[in-house]
């Protein structure tokens, strides 16, 4: 999990800095609140927040020998690679608008 989260808050990076693409003015969709560039960088915090999460359970659970925090720690482990797939995908959907942009850049 610590190298998840590691590689995760350097996607998130890479989200960060596509300002200098032609592809930011599209998912930006002119500055709105709602805009898909916003939805990107909400879905990488809260993948972060949950991989966080899941370490302190697993912290917990490992300090003590309370079931629940093993409970708590293994269900923040499924949680956390169910958020990563997700995540993965909304990173599909922005390499799908950077190749539509590509293919209108041509005409």
């Amino acid at each position: 999990m610590p190298n998840l989260l590691g590689f995760s808050i350097g996607a998130m990076a890479v989200v960060l800095a596509f300002p200098t693409t032609s592809v930011f003015k599209i998912i930006t969709e002119n500055g709105r609140e709602d805009s898909y560039y916003l939805d990107l960088v909400a879905k990488f915090v809260h993948f972060v927040l949950v991989q966080v999460s899941a370490l302190v359970f697993a912290l917990f659970a490992t300090a003590s020998s309370f079931f629940l925090f093993s409970y708590f720690a293994l269900l923040g482990l499924f949680y956390a690679a169910g958020t990563g797939v997700m995540t993965a995908i909304a990173l599909f959907e922005v390499a799908i608008f950077y190749n539509a942009s590509q293919a209108h850049d041509d005409d």
